[in-house]
């Protein structure tokens, strides 16, 4: 059963995948928005279907660097990364 707890000032999303083994996510504003998290992913991420705001949301706490020198040296900002998750995927809007 997924559950939430407080994490630094916020609040961290636990639950278990289908093997058994637990798993968190933090950055949570609200214990609520936690606890739906976590339950979110116990139920499979819902088909695995997101929208784009929710794989935005998603990408943001991946805090991802780009591995690339000169002036294309930088980060790669979450809703570019779900544009061309989107795009990628020949799906307009569900990924």
């Amino acid at each position: 059963m997924a559950y939430a707890e407080k994490h630094g000032r916020g609040w961290r999303a636990r639950w278990r995948d289908a093997d058994g083994s637990l798993r968190s996510a933090s950055g949570f504003a609200s214990r609520k928005g936690a606890e739906e998290y976590g339950r979110d992913r116990e139920a499979g991420h819902r088909a695995y279907t997101f929208t784009r705001p929710q794989l935005i949301e998603a990408l943001t706490r991946l805090e991802v660097d780009v591995p690339i020198s000169g002036p294309l040296a930088g980060k790669i900002l979450a809703d570019s990364m779900a544009d061309a998750l989107i795009e990628a995927l020949g799906q307009s809007g569900e990924v």
